[in-house]
């Protein structure tokens, strides 16, 4: 009835902006690992011997951490991890 008469007929959302998602929650458990040791600063050799896996697969988990976190580069990482309070 309230359709046809033409009322809403969804109670009014909160129209403040909502709080952006964490992009971190996208990344398994493997991933965040190597994110981690690169923004230490560490090298793909030594996140590599820490973690027990090759400098490619570091390389390979780099490029899929960036493009899931959609930026293109370490320092953007960075700063979007101060951003989230990514530790």
């Amino acid at each position: 009835r309230r359709v046809l008469a033409g009322e809403p007929c969804f109670p009014r959302r909160n129209r403040r902006a909502a709080a952006p998602v964490n992009p971190f929650d996208s990344l398994s458990r493997r991933e965040l690992e190597v994110l981690r040791g690169l923004l230490q600063g560490r090298p793909a050799r030594a996140v590599a011997a820490q973690l027990g896996i090759t400098d490619k697969s570091v390389g390979t988990y780099r490029r899929r951490i960036l493009d899931k976190l959609k930026v293109s580069s370490n320092a953007e990482a960075i700063s979007l991890a101060l951003r989230f309070g990514f530790s």
